[in-house]
């Protein structure tokens, strides 16, 4: 990009450093939560007296960092070593807001969507309360705005335009109906005595200890028809699987008032997706721009939880973009349930996309954009080094994609890791570096003004003014 270029950037526009393989960079999937300073970590893990596994930033980034690939549950387990110092401080969730900013101002970004759940950060309106926190006073709407403002600020001092995306999670499961297959489980002879055998007082009851012995933990469940899922479950970020209580009954009562003679108290998680899309509308003109459903894909039927399929209905009337964690350790069935049943707008990864060719090719034809991270993969263990990568395939058919980081601390990577990845592996080149950040941009969750003024700052940067850079791509990706 040359001094000239430069001297044409919009004031609100601007970059710190350029990357050496592609002038300026578009990011659309990085976690806020997967982004953090190691030296911040420590700061707040220090003033707030919360333990930590080391006690130098190097070691710190060291041992939460992934040197060898782990699976997607291995990966997910590293947040349980440093959110507890972040979590439910004020100050430490605004800093970690701007400090990201700065670091992808670094990077040579110039437009990036970071995403994050808002009742991870939170310890108060929020059950169960994550990362083992005491009860505090930070509200998920709380953490919104104070992200918001770290955003803000990074964003005038860094002029790199950032927004923001709301995830839900998929261990958050929607009302629970729960029926005669479990009631007839939990009220078997062989559970422990006294398990599921004391009528319930009138009304809703307290809860009642009554796991002690039981080999399982209940999963969520989708059908009262069907049998529900039953194992045991560590879900992430150190939530213990399902906390406070609903009654299981028989048949068709209702569990809540009417739980039967056969009375158990069973753990529950309250369902966090609606309220998700309610902070989306909220702050829809505070830099959030869209809502995501992140998470562990192996828990099975988590995309269609009741939850989250109405938090996406209200989304789609709402105006609220959307994408979804999707193919990435999970099926292409978990991708055609996000663009069928979702209405997913991207896909977040995708890689087993490939597999179902009738999928590929239709999401192909409707320039269905896939977030793609390339390092993060291989390291999740979600594309192995011995097959042909997912974007390799994407840049043949020449694909609507773009190249993320997703959680530059616990990869111990930059947006250049990326790109450098797909340069000396797959053969990538300078051109298709300008093309897939077109497609981002094109592909991006900013309203249409403001879009077009991020592809009239990309195309000048990359000597391509749009009249004749049209040839370049296929005619689908230049229109959104």
């Amino acid at each position: 990009m040359s001094t000239d270029s430069l001297k044409m950037l919009p004031h609100s526009w601007g970059v710190l450093s350029l990357s050496p393989l592609c002038p300026l960079q578009v990011e659309l999937h990085v976690h806020l939560d997967g982004s953090i300073k190691p030296e911040t970590i420590l700061y707040y893990g220090r003033k707030r007296g919360v333990t930590l596994p080391a006690n130098t930033a190097e070691d710190l980034k060291n041992i939460i960092g992934m040197d060898k690939p782990l699976t997607l549950p291995g990966f997910l387990a590293k947040f349980d070593y440093y959110m507890p110092a972040i979590a439910g401080c004020r100050e430490a969730i605004k800093r970690v807001a701007y400090e990201f900013v700065e670091m992808k101002a670094k990077e040579g970004v110039v437009y990036v969507e970071v995403r994050y759940s808002p009742h991870l950060l939170a310890n108060d309106k929020v059950e169960p309360i994550p990362w083992n926190q005491e009860k505090g006073d930070i509200t998920p709407d709380e953490v919104v705005s104070l992200v918001n403002q770290g955003l803000q600020e990074g964003e005038r001092d860094f002029k790199v335009k950032v927004r923001s995306i709301l995830c839900c999670m998929r261990h958050e499961p929607s009302e629970c109906d729960l029926g005669p297959a479990l009631a007839a489980h939990l009220t078997s002879p062989n559970l422990p005595a006294g398990a599921g055998a004391a009528p319930p007082p009138p009304g809703i009851p307290e809860p009642i200890s009554c796991t002690a012995g039981l080999p399982e933990v209940v999963g969520p469940c989708r059908d009262p028809v069907q049998p529900p899922v039953v194992s045991e479950r560590k879900l992430r970020h150190g939530v213990e699987p399902f906390a406070e209580a609903v009654w299981l009954g028989c048949g068709s009562q209702d569990l809540k008032t009417d739980p039967g003679p056969s009375v158990m108290c069973w753990p529950r998680v309250e369902d966090w997706s609606p309220e998700v899309v309610e902070l989306c509308k909220k702050y829809q003109q505070q830099t959030v721009v869209g809502i995501d459903l992140a998470g562990d894909e192996t828990i099975e039927g988590s995309s269609l939880f009741p939850g989250h399929l109405k938090a996406y209905e209200e989304a789609v009337k709402s105006g609220i973009h959307r994408t979804v964690h999707a193919g990435e350790a999970g099926s292409a069935e978990m991708v055609k349930e996000a663009v069928d049943r979702l209405k997913t707008e991207r896909v977040g990864h995708g890689y087993h996309t490939v597999e179902d060719e009738a999928l590929y090719k239709r999401l192909l034809e409707k320039n269905m954009h896939f977030e793609v991270c390339p390092w993060s993969s291989y390291l999740t263990g979600s594309w192995k080094p011995d097959t042909e990568h997912a974007v390799v395939r994407f840049k043949k058919d020449q694909a609507n994609y773009s190249l993320n980081t997703d959680d530059p601390l616990i990869f111990k990577s930059t947006l250049d890791t990326d790109y450098q990845m797909t340069k000396e592996k797959m053969g990538f080149t300078e051109e298709e570096f300008k093309r897939l950040n077109i497609n981002a941009a094109k592909s991006s969750f900013l309203p249409e003004d403001e879009k077009r003024e991020l592809l009239d700052l990309l195309y000048k940067a990359y000597g391509m003014p749009p009249s004749a850079s049209a040839g370049m791509f296929p005619s689908a990706l230049l229109g959104h």
